[in-house]
């Protein structure tokens, strides 16, 4: 039976038994996922964060939000026995087209990972490493994780907490590809190649 795919996080509970909660949604920001959290989050065994991605690779949201109150007020609120915070890849972001994202996102990624970093070291949390995504792991825009991404993202988690389970080796369906998969991932690459350069240079103007 194929299965959909899933996400690192509900990889993780499903190799750990537990049910889930998510606090979150695509394209959300620190301050989003913030507000999406209730006042008084209900007490769990295990809390997963990961956020700054899209702080990252928009320059709008990076100058909006402040990540490092952010992440402070999202710990504070998760009374959790452990915590764990999920770090940015360095890599993210990075794709073959030209001024992806703004010259500026390496800059932005390195200050993240830093703030980050001393955040959960004040809050106790644990940080996870991402894992350095290769081949069909990550999307084109070298944002999005594919199915086989999140699945590691998922062993680099369970790995971190010292989880003897790994997701890549739980029992799992595999759903069917469209037939013309590879000639669409083609022309999606090529697209992105060619409409990336205006955008990259726009934000690179508008940031300066």
């Amino acid at each position: 039976m194929a299965c959909p795919a899933k996400s690192w996080v509900e990889w993780v509970a499903l190799a750990l038994g537990e049910p889930l909660t998510v606090h979150a949604k695509p394209g959300a920001s620190s301050s989003e996922v913030l507000a999406l959290l209730a006042a008084e989050v209900p007490a769990a065994k295990l809390a997963l964060v990961f956020v700054g991605v899209n702080n990252i690779i928009s320059w709008r949201k990076w100058r909006r939000d402040d990540l490092a109150a952010d992440l402070a007020a999202i710990l504070d609120r998760l009374p959790a026995e452990r915590t764990a915070v999920l770090l940015p890849p360095l890599t993210l972001g990075r794709t073959w087209a030209p001024l992806t994202y703004d010259p500026r996102r390496v800059a932005r990624i390195r200050q993240a990972r830093a703030d980050i970093q001393r955040v959960a070291a004040e809050h106790g949390a644990m940080v996870i490493e991402s894992p350095t995504f290769t081949g069909d792991q990550i999307w084109i825009d070298g944002v999005h994780p594919t199915s086989t991404g999140h699945l590691a993202m998922a062993d680099a988690a369970l790995a971190a907490l010292a989880e003897p389970v790994r997701a890549s080796t739980l029992e799992r369906g595999h759903a069917p590809l469209r037939p013309d998969f590879k000639r669409w991932r083609a022309q999606a690459a090529a697209r992105f190649f060619l409409t990336q350069p205006a955008p990259g240079i726009g934000t690179w103007l508008l940031a300066r």
